[in-house]
C-alpha cells in the first residue's frame, strides 16, 4: 500500500478500513484530546456515528473515558470497566508515542457481555480444577503428574511430606530434581505405560505405576502413583491372598462332601421281602417331584432313606440339606427355614440371611424330627 510520497504511513482510509475490521470497539485521540479514528464497533457500543465523533473533543462524546487520563501520566490502563450509553464494556487504554513524546492515546473496548461465556467457562474449568486438586490432596496414595517435558504440574500433599518439599518448591520443576530414580519423563516422552515397576526412594522400596496422560491421541504428560508404598506392603497382601487361596481350595474339597448326601441305596442291606419292598419305594419316590413322608420308629433308617432318594433323584448334582427341627427354638424356627432379612428382629445378622429351604433350591431338603 502507497501513502503520501516519503511520508511512509498508509492513507486514512486504509487506516480506517484496518480499525473497522476490528470486533471491539477503537478510538483514537490525539494529544489535543481530538477523536482522530472512531471505528465500526466503536459506534454500536456508543450509539454514536463515526461521522458525529472524528474530529471532536473526546469528552464530548464520551464523558469519564479516561483516555485524558492516560494522556496526563502516559501509563497504561488494563482491563478497566466503563459504561457506555446502557453497555457495560471492558477497556484498554495505552499512550501512542512519536519520537519518544506522547502523540495521543488509544483505546480499545470489548463488550463485556461477549466475555461473560468465556468467563463462566474459566470458572467451570477453575471449580473442575480445584475439586481435581482436593481429589488428590486427599488421596492416601502419593501421585504426581508431569507434562510432557516432565516439568511436575501437580503434587500431592502426602507426596511432598514424604519427599520433604513443598507443593511450591516442587511445581515447575523437571522431575528428576524432585524425585529419585524417576522414569515419570521417559514415560510422558514414550507413551509406554509402566505398571508395578519397583522404585527406591530415600532408601525405601516402593512399587508405582506410571501412565501417559492422552489428548487427541497425542501424549501430553504422565501420572504416576503409589500402588505399595513399602515392598512389605506387597509381601502381606501376597501372603493373605495365599491364605485366601488355600482356604478355598479347602472349601471347595469339603463343599461337595457336606452338602451331598453320605448314603446311597447301596448302603441299604437286607433282602427281605419287606427290605425289597422298601427299596422299590425309594426308586418310585425318587422318581417323583412331590413331598415325601418317611415314617418309623427311632433308628430304623429314616435319614438313610432320604439320603438314598435325593442321590437316586434328578436333584443328586444339587446340596442336600437336613434340619434338625427339634433343635431349632420355636420362635426361630420360621426365620430358620425361610430366612430374613437385615433388622428383622433384635439380634438379627447384618445382610440378612437365606432360609434353609433356599440353600436347598435344585436339591433335597429333610426335615427330621
Amino acid at each position: 500500500m502507497a501513502g503520501r510520497p516519503g511520508s511512509g504511513s498508509p492513507p486514512k482510509e486504509v487506516l480506517q478500513a484496518i480499525y473497522d475490521s476490528f470486533i471491539n470497539g477503537i478510538v483514537v485521540i490525539d494529544r489535543n484530546g481530538t477523536i482522530s479514528a472512531f471505528n465500526r464497533a466503536a459506534e454500536t457500543l456508543t450509539g454514536v456515528r463515526a461521522e458525529d465523533a472524528l474530529g471532536k473533543p473526546i469528552a464530548q462524546v464520551i464523558p469519564n473515558n479516561g483516555l485524558l487520563r492516560v494522556l496526563e501520566h502516559g501509563h497504561a490502563e488494563v482491563a478497566q470497566t466503563m459504561n457506555l450509553g446502557d453497555n457495560t464494556v471492558m477497556v484498554n487504554r495505552a499512550p501512542v508515542f512519536k519520537h519518544g513524546r506522547i502523540d495521543g492515546a488509544v483505546a480499545v473496548f470489548q463488550d463485556i457481555n461477549d466475555l461473560r461465556p468465556l468467563a463462566d467457562e474459566l470458572a467451570s474449568v477453575k471449580a473442575s480444577l480445584e475439586t481435581l486438586e482436593t481429589i488428590v490432596d486427599n488421596a492416601w496414595d502419593w501421585i504426581v503428574v508431569v507434562d510432557r517435558d516432565g516439568i511436575i504440574t501437580m503434587i500431592n500433599d502426602a507426596y511432598c511430606e514424604f519427599l520433604g518439599v513443598t507443593k511450591e518448591q516442587a511445581t515447575g520443576t523437571h522431575v528428576t530434581k524432585i524425585i529419585e530414580n524417576t522414569r515419570m519423563h521417559i514415560v510422558a516422552q514414550t507413551g509406554v505405560a509402566e505398571i508395578g515397576h519397583a522404585q527406591k526412594i530415600k532408601g525405601q522400596e516402593m512399587i508405582c505405576m506410571r501412565v501417559p496422560i492422552k489428548k487427541d491421541g497425542r501424549v501430553i504428560g504422565a501420572v504416576g502413583k503409589s500402588m505399595f508404598k513399602d515392598v512389605g506392603e506387597l509381601r502381606q497382601l501376597a501372603q493373605r491372598l495365599r491364605i485366601l487361596e488355600g482356604k478355598v481350595a479347602y472349601y471347595e474339597r469339603e463343599l461337595p462332601g457336606i452338602r451331598s448326601p453320605r448314603h446311597t441305596m447301596d448302603d441299604i442291606v437286607g433282602s427281605s421281602p419287606t427290605g425289597r419292598e422298601v427299596k422299590e419305594l425309594i426308586q418310585k419316590a425318587a422318581r417323583q417331584s412331590s413331598n415325601v413322608l418317611l415314617t418309623g420308629e427311632t433308628g430304623t433308617g429314616k435319614e438313610l432313606a432320604a439320603h438314598a432318594i435325593h442321590a437316586l433323584s434328578p436333584r443328586a448334582q444339587g446340596p442336600f440339606i437336613r434340619v434338625n427341627c427339634a433343635a431349632i427354638p420355636r420362635d426361630l424356627l420360621e426365620s430358620e427355614l425361610f430366612g430374613y432379612e437385615t433388622g428383622a428382629f433384635t439380634g438379627a445378622s447384618r445382610g440378612g440371611k437365606p432360609g434353609r429351604f433356599e440353600l436347598a433350591a435344585g436339591g433335597t431338603i429333610f426335615l427330621d424330627e
